[in-house]
């Protein structure tokens, strides 16, 4: 489990807005589910992030 993320001011983008950059994850030593289970737990994780990341850009389109 991802308990802490630290992120950095990165360059600006093309539209003058903020962007960040991943500095530090901080995450629990210990497992809540079973090893087979990490694939399908990161590949949540990277589709979360791809959502907002396509919600944040339709926002700024509209």
């Amino acid at each position: 489990m991802i308990w802490d993320a630290d992120f950095l001011y990165g360059p600006k983008n093309a539209s003058g807005d903020d962007t960040y950059v991943l500095c530090e994850i901080n995450a629990s030593s210990t497992f809540a589910f079973p090893e087979h289970a990490m694939p399908a737990v990161a590949g949540a994780a990277i589709a979360r992030i791809r959502d907002a990341k396509n919600r944040h850009a339709r926002a700024h389109f509209r």
